[in-house]
């Protein structure tokens, strides 16, 4: 009967632990990442424009899925370290072939004993702190993730933009490459024209004809790698909404009004560096509160009979020599602060580095582009003098040659133009911009 009535003091002993998280503050959902990203892209529309592939690849895209796992991950850890505010407990039993008492004497023969495990409340606590902001780390890795991922796509939409163009434009290359050949078979037939000018003509259309070939190529292409990236299977069809790409990727960015300051304050490198700081701070405290002693609480039955039914104790151990590897694990988190440290300016100064090589970048494709337009306006003066010297002579293959130089001149300013479109891109992502636009974090608990 004694023993019924020590099973039933532990078991009441049991609920009132196991009810405790919620004394703690321990959420049925701790597990899920309180803060949600969430895409403010329309679900709707066809053909695929940028902003539905961006909530696509939010919803689908394999990219994403690892660096989401590891926030659940640390959610995880967030309540292993909750709980560790509840000692761990563990049941034993004790019987003695050979008993330490003389026969006789009232002994039971077997010993039932409900222990805990070492209990360090300090240590539970700064362990919560570091886990949170583990988690906090997790968070921004995704976030980074998801950034890179948005350039990516953006980068994709203007390149695909530029094929378009550079596909109308080479194909009225083509009508006039046959146009030209046409005329030097005329020309053939009325004596005017060698056989030479006639093959170079069907050479120069051919070569125009698989530089066509070669776009159509790159654009499918492309179109599978952007299928990939969402999510999507191969056989999946997608109807890609390229036109004015450069359009959907900048919208009313404007690259001037950007900021060294604005980009530091968005880096998320920098981001993670800070809560690393703190995180060390915290790893220095912990180290600190392994000098706390640690309880242990028993409760068992006695070993002789009594009128007594059980025995509660309490271990209380403090570590006095263990070779100074506490005092040494103190040293050590010192020292990595100041190694943390040390870093975050090394990167500070790296990151200034690629801000400053992006606006250089930039302000050469601005140079770039502005010589291919003066370009360009030269060959359309070249056009207007032959259209001239066509009325006045009746030679046609001049107007057509100049012609060709001007929707030449037109395809060098359009690669040259989605350079300065790259650059502007890539000062929006910088920036925070281009994040910022498609992407809201609401901190809220499910």
């Amino acid at each position: 009967m004694n023993r019924f009535k020590f099973l039933a003091f532990f078991i009441a002993i049991l609920a009132l632990l196991l009810a405790s998280p919620l004394a703690l503050g321990v959420d049925s959902n701790s597990g899920l990442p309180a803060d949600k990203i969430e895409s403010r892209a329309s679900a709707q529309g066809s053909p695929l424009d940028l902003d539905n592939a961006i909530r696509l690849a939010l919803e689908k895209s394999p990219y994403f899925v690892q660096s989401a796992l590891e926030i659940d991950v640390r959610r995880l850890d967030e309540s292993d370290s909750r709980y560790a505010f509840i000692p761990t407990f563990a049941v034993q039993t004790r019987y003695y072939i050979s008993p330490p008492f003389q026969s006789g004497n009232g002994f039971t023969g077997a010993v039932l004993e409900f222990r805990t495990g070492d209990y360090n409340p300090a240590e539970a606590y700064f362990s919560l702190k570091i886990r949170k902001l583990l988690t906090q780390l997790a968070i921004l890795a995704h976030k980074e993730t998801i950034d890179a991922g948005i350039l990516q796509l953006a980068q994709t939409f203007i390149k695909l933009g530029t094929l378009e163009r550079l596909e109308e434009n080479l194909n009225q290359i083509a009508e006039l490459m046959r146009q030209k050949t046409a005329l030097a078979k005329e020309r053939l037939a009325l004596g005017t024209a060698s056989p030479a000018e006639l093959k170079l003509a069907a050479q120069e259309e051919a070569l125009v004809k698989a530089e066509s070939d070669h776009l159509t190529g790159l654009k499918t292409s492309t179109v599978e790698t952007l299928k990939v990236y969402l999510g999507l299977t191969p056989d999946e069809p997608v109807d890609v909404l390229s036109q004015a790409g450069s359009q959907q990727a900048l919208g009313e960015f404007k690259p001037e009004t950007a900021s060294e300051d604005r980009f530091l304050s968005h880096a998320f490198a920098l981001q993670m560096q800070a809560i690393k700081e703190k995180l060390q701070e915290w790893q220095i405290i912990l180290a600190y509160a392994s000098f706390a002693p640690t309880l242990t609480f028993g409760l068992r039955n006695p070993v002789l009979e009594e009128n007594r039914s059980y025995y509660i104790e309490m271990v209380l151990t403090l570590p006095i020599w263990e070779g100074n590897k506490r005092l040494h694990e103190i040293s050590r988190e010192k020292i990595r602060k100041r190694q943390l440290l040390a870093e975050t300016r090394l990167k500070k100064d790296d990151l200034k580095l690629e801000w400053q090589a992006a606006v250089n970048r930039l302000q050469e494709a601005a140079s770039a582009l502005d010589l291919a337009r003066r370009a360009e306006e030269l060959a359309e003066l070249k056009v207007a003098e032959e259209a001239v010297l066509y009325q006045s002579k009746g030679n046609l293959s001049p107007l057509i040659e100049a012609r060709v130089a001007l929707l030449r001149a037109g395809q060098k300013q359009e690669n040259l133009l989605q350079d300065y479109y790259l650059a502007a891109l890539e000062i929006r992502h910088l920036t925070g911009d281009l994040f910022d636009h498609y992407v809201s974090v609401a901190n809220r608990q499910e």
